[in-house]
């Protein structure tokens, strides 16, 4: 496992009306993330069954580099600004397969 790479899903349920506004949101705060150490990538999708349901995924290299990234204010000011509708949720996996290639063990 120590050469994979971190995944971190965020899932959000935003206030009705309001999708295009945390998609704005979100991604100014994407803009800050991508200049971070460790930064690999990140994705946002949108639910088909609910448009107001998102998940965003992201890698980086290491879970440090994506801790010291989430404690830092600039992260926490794009968090408190998202309108959200309840809390987040956010789950870590490692990357174990990308693009149908097996990644190094």
């Amino acid at each position: 496992m120590a050469n994979e790479n971190l995944a971190i899903l965020f899932m959000f349920s935003v206030k009705r009306g309001t999708a295009d506004d945390f998609i704005d949101a979100w991604n100014q705060g994407v803009g800050w993330l991508k200049n971070q150490s460790g930064w690999v990538g990140e994705s946002l999708v949108r639910s088909h069954d609910d448009p107001n349901m998102f998940v965003s995924i992201q890698e980086w290299t290491d879970p440090d580099h994506f801790k010291n990234a989430a404690s830092s204010s600039n992260f926490q000011d794009v968090m408190n600004n998202l309108p959200l509708k309840e809390d987040v949720t956010v789950a870590s996996y490692s990357v174990v397969s990308k693009g149908s290639k097996r990644m190094a063990a």
